[in-house]
């Protein structure tokens, strides 16, 4: 029996981080979007419920949220010699296999790229002279730059509940920040993370030596917050358990519980 659907603007194959960013672009801009993802969809309350004992041979030692091998993999060899051999444990490029992708399993990291890893081959000229890239090295700008992207960033941290320090705000560079980050029209939506002893310890003896240590961009909330659509995320609770694991506490960035809700 054929099982007719109303049509749709706008079909997405694969509803992980990008799928569902566009998503959400879209169905704001009114379309009637369809959007298709192979794997299941994670429940955040239930699959990953707070109030009892992590799943840690479920989430972590059997990496049930990973893209499975024997669904898809690739081939890897070092030279021609040798016979390609497929990945059967993923230890790079662990891509997700759920609604949400990568972005339900991932620590959480939200670092931003700077302008030269955009325009790698024009800044290396600009600093360095075009005769420091070596005849036949494929180095080539990506053909946007990082002032183009910079309100896309900005609204995506804001979406997302990112904490940080702004290092380079407005042009001006800002103590405890990154000083080296591209600059930034607005700061983080939420502070850091609060610091551990240990990186406590670790930034004082960075500062004696004349360094620039700062906390790590976070996807994790550091306070309550309600991003521009809406969405209520919770404090982060320092559980330590982010890689691998989805967020009950509704903490972690992640495109289920921030922006893409049945």
């Amino acid at each position: 029996m054929k099982n007719v659907r109303p049509k749709a603007d706008v079909v997405i194959v694969g509803l992980g981080w990008c799928g569902s960013l566009i998503a959400e672009e879209l169905t704001r801009a009114g379309l009637n979007v369809v959007a298709i993802e192979r794997g299941p969809w994670f429940e955040t309350a239930t699959d990953f419920p707070p109030s009892i004992d992590t799943d840690e041979l479920r989430w972590d030692t059997r990496r049930s949220m990973l893209l499975p091998p024997a669904v898809e993999t690739t081939t890897f060899r070092n030279n021609r010699s040798e016979t390609a051999l497929p990945t059967r444990d993923w230890n790079l490029n662990e891509l997700g296999y759920n609604v949400g992708g990568s972005g339900t399993h991932w620590a959480g990291m939200a670092w931003r790229f700077t302008p030269f890893d955009l325009q790698p081959y024009s800044q290396t000229v600009e600093r360095y002279g075009k005769q420091q890239i070596a005849d036949g090295l494929i180095l080539q700008d990506w053909g946007v730059t990082y002032d183009e992207l910079e309100p896309f960033y900005d609204r995506f941290e804001k979406i997302a509940g990112v904490s940080g320090k702004a290092g380079k705000l407005n042009g001006k560079i800002i103590p405890d920040g990154n000083p080296f980050e591209g600059n930034r029209s607005s700061e983080y939506p939420l502070p850091p993370l609060e610091g551990l002893r240990l990186t406590d310890l670790f930034r004082d003896a960075a500062k004696s030596l004349g360094l620039n240590p700062f906390m790590v961009p976070a996807g994790q909330t550091s306070r309550a917050y309600v991003n521009p659509l809406g969405v209520r995320m919770g404090p982060c609770t320092y559980c330590g358990y982010c890689l691998y694991y989805g967020c009950g506490n509704f903490s972690k960035s992640s495109p289920t519980p921030a922006w893409c809700r049945p």
